[in-house]
């Protein structure tokens, strides 16, 4: 998935009138939280070049979950930011798991098409 499908998905769900700027922003930031887990490089910023996310799929869900809970803090939506940061937590630990079960400590492992 890369920065431009995350944010269209986030925003298709959750309509804001937040730039575009500031949520490539924050999906990098997140992407490069993820690196750490990878244990690769962390992604530098290229917008608005639109980059691919780290995490494939099938869990790069991850994304546009975390982003319409940043969208919702963003917006002081605290009901609707709890409840979508429970699901993007629950959908993070799912993809961390996934991730080291399918590559373990061997990141090389892992080759992006």
């Amino acid at each position: 998935m890369t920065v431009k499908e995350a944010i269209k998905r986030a925003d298709d769900l959750r309509p804001n009138a937040i730039d575009e700027e500031m949520k490539a922003e924050w999906l990098i930031r997140f992407d490069g939280e993820m690196a750490e887990m990878m244990a690769v490089e962390v992604p530098e910023i290229q917008w608005p070049e639109d980059q691919e996310l780290l995490m494939p799929y099938p869990k790069d869900d991850i994304y546009p979950l975390y982003l319409m809970a940043r969208i919702d803090l963003a917006l002081e939506e605290t009901a609707l930011y709890q409840n979508d940061m429970v699901v993007a937590n629950q959908a993070v630990t799912e993809a961390k798991a996934w991730w080291y079960r399918n590559f373990g400590t061997h990141p090389a492992k892992y080759v992006r098409v």
